[in-house]
């Protein structure tokens, strides 16, 4: 239960800070800068018209959307399942609603501008790849 209520809370932060970001554009936290970029391309700004990064977001809402239900008693696969998942709508969201993801989290460093949506799937992916490598080395 735990993951679900982390993956809706981690939605509504993201979507508030969309919306706030959308409001104003710029703010400064150290090296942190929050201003809003408006991304309707595919991951990391690579062009595509939108009924392609629809349909590819789509079918990677619902891949997850299987995985997650697939392996619902697995509980090391839960918590990256769901950070995946709520990443995934929440920027499904954004494309559907406003015609474009909205990134806002630029690093002044080599990091490309992205949102906490974002965070959460390289989370996910990289927790998931972890677990999955820990189950392997159990079975040998």
């Amino acid at each position: 239960m735990i993951p679900i209520f982390l993956g809706l809370l981690i939605l509504l932060v993201d979507q508030a800070i969309k919306t706030a970001v959308r409001n104003d554009s710029m703010w400064l936290f150290g090296p942190l800068q929050i201003k809003l970029v408006e991304n309707d391309g595919l991951v990391f700004s690579i062009p595509a018209p939108l009924w392609i990064s629809l349909a590819l977001m789509i079918v990677a809402v619902s891949g997850i959307g299987v995985m997650l239900w697939s392996k619902r008693r697995m509980p090391a696969v839960r918590l990256p399942a769901v950070l995946l998942m709520v990443g995934a709508v929440s920027n499904v969201y954004d494309r559907i609603v406003h015609g474009a993801i909205t990134d806002y989290l630029y690093v002044s460093l080599w990091l490309p501008i992205m949102n906490l949506a974002d965070i959460a799937i390289l989370v996910g992916l990289i927790v998931l790849i972890i677990r999955r490598h820990e189950l392997d080395v159990r079975r040998r």
